[in-house]
């Protein structure tokens, strides 16, 4: 048995005890870290020495444009192209609406606690379309008579999984969405 830290240092019990490797190896973890601070260091003096000598202000104004230009990709990424629910705030009253006319149920059930199976596929099915149009799980679970959010996640799924089973539950869910 043969064993190697990643420094390099190897604590078999033939040739250390564990104790005496482990203090070798941040020994040699804590020399590694003062290197590596002791040269950007170095790199940040001779950017400032650069930088009032007047050298480096274009190297400069790079570095500025390059951070900017990263700020503003990781926002663009991180950013919904369109805001579906602002342009349609009616979708989720219109989505419990039409589950509840499909489900021969009035939306105040849908709102309930109450676990029948129709009613649970239901509200399934509200929440996938509300979901997928951008709105948040607190958002449908509050619209959906306080429920949590981690109930919503579950629906989410729940819909996904009945869709590809059923062909009646995709059907209900299509009509959902096109409310």
């Amino acid at each position: 048995m043969n064993d190697t830290l990643t420094c390099g240092h190897d604590f078999s019990p033939s040739n250390y005890r564990l104790q005496g490797a482990v203090h070798q190896c941040y020994a040699c973890h804590r020399e590694r870290m003062e290197a590596r601070r002791a040269k950007n260091r170095e790199r940040d003096d001779a950017i400032v020495a650069d930088h009032r000598a007047g050298v480096s202000k274009d190297v400069l104004a790079k570095t500025h444009r390059l951070c900017l230009n990263r700020i503003y990709n990781i926002i663009r990424a991180n950013t919904p192209k369109q805001n579906r629910l602002t342009s349609d705030p009616l979708f989720p009253e219109r989505a419990m609406q039409r589950a509840a006319e499909l489900s021969n149920t009035r939306v105040e059930e849908l709102k309930s606690h109450w676990r029948e199976k129709h009613l649970v596929k239901a509200r399934w099915c509200v929440m996938a379309a509300m979901h997928e149009r951008g709105v948040g799980y607190k958002s449908i679970g509050r619209r959906l008579g306080g429920r949590d959010h981690t109930t919503i996640i579950y629906g989410v799924r729940q819909a996904g999984i009945f869709s590809e089973r059923s062909p009646e539950f995709r059907a209900m869910l299509d009509q959902v969405r096109a409310a």
